[in-house]
């Protein structure tokens, strides 16, 4: 188990009329969402080298993330979380991306988000059977 974070870059009018959270759940679901386009890495992965060196290497950065075309998982160890989270949050957010923590999916909407997103895997569970 890890502290997980997700950057993505919205699509231009998206910020702000979007939910985080209803992202995060699209993104568990189908590894899209509408509101999102394609990520530029290079800069964020180059950021983040100058930061903490090997970003690749599983022996020596203190973090693993995973890539998609349009957002970027972070993993970190429990233990590095007070060192390595407000620095990858600051990177991510000076890079001009969204950073969602889903531990702290704080959200007027979430609650609504997640009893619906529940609703349509059980309908899917349900037509399957």
């Amino acid at each position: 188990m890890s502290f997980d974070l997700f950057a993505w870059k919205w699509a231009p009018g998206t910020e702000g009329t979007v939910d985080p959270y209803e992202v995060y759940l699209s993104l568990n679901e189908s590894d899209d969402h509408e509101a999102l386009v394609k990520l530029d890495a290079a800069p964020l992965i180059n950021a983040l080298k100058g930061k903490f060196g090997d970003v690749n290497s599983m022996d020596e950065s203190p973090f693993s993330f995973g890539l998609n075309s349009k957002y970027m998982t972070f993993e970190v160890a429990w233990s590095a979380v007070e060192r390595i989270v407000p620095e990858l949050k600051k990177i991510i957010q000076d890079a001009q991306l969204c950073c969602y923590d889903p531990q702290d999916h704080e959200s007027p909407r979430a609650e609504s988000i997640a009893n619906k997103h529940l609703e349509r895997v059980r309908q899917t569970e349900f037509e399957r059977t």
